[in-house]
């Protein structure tokens, strides 16, 4: 007989694990120095129960080509995602521990999903969910998920992703689109805008 799983999420961070029988022993996110461990112990859920709980994704345009994914009731650390959209595709940037059917959607009306990437090292969120969601190129025949951007040299524990991942360098140069720009210290998406008629500028997300 088959086992049952569940992919765990972290009620103190908000990110997601690989589907399994029972929640991991210990978060390796909130376990890394720069997160903490709650005094009253790991506490796991999962998308159907924070679902059941009453929890919400909406995005708001902040402005054209730029969207900001907000979870109520708060979830994790309380971060935002965000979504710079372009030709091609968005980049899905540090997205939250929950998603839905509505916030799905709003995605794939602007193009679907290129990438995506997070800012910090607890901001991974359910990024596996969102990439299984976008499928992008077939690996030997296979359907896999869109790609997650990592910068090169971080350390720190990174969630897996059905569409695996992809490491970076300091070089303003995205691993989709050529619209992301990083740095192992401080990474940043950057995108072309234009305001009242001006010529395009650089708008930056940390």
């Amino acid at each position: 007989m088959a086992v049952s799983t569940t992919a765990w999420i972290c009620r103190t961070c908000g990110n997601r694990y690989p589907p399994a029988a029972v929640p991991p022993s210990a978060c390796v996110i909130c376990a890394e120095e720069r997160q903490y461990v709650p005094a009253t112990g790991q506490e796991w859920t999962n998308l159907a129960a924070l679902a059941a709980e009453g929890h919400t994704a909406t995005w708001t345009e902040l402005e054209p080509g730029l969207s900001e994914l907000a979870v109520r009731p708060s979830l994790g650390i309380g971060h935002r995602g965000l979504l710079v959209t372009t030709p091609r595709g968005g980049i899905l940037w540090d997205p939250p521990g929950y998603l839905d059917d509505e916030s799905v959607e709003y995605v794939r009306e602007r193009g679907g999903l290129l990438g995506i990437a997070r800012s910090h090292p607890h901001l991974c969120g359910v990024q596996d969910e969102w990439s299984a969601r976008f499928p992008g190129p077939t690996d030997a025949g296979r359907p896999c998920g869109c790609r997650v951007g990592t910068p090169a040299g971080c350390s720190a524990p990174t969630m897996p992703s059905p569409g695996g991942t992809t490491a970076w360098s300091s070089r303003p140069v995205s691993p989709w689109c050529g619209r992301a720009a990083t740095s192992p210290a401080a990474p940043c998406c950057t995108w072309p805008t234009r305001r009242r008629g001006a010529a395009p500028s650089w708008s930056v997300t940390r």
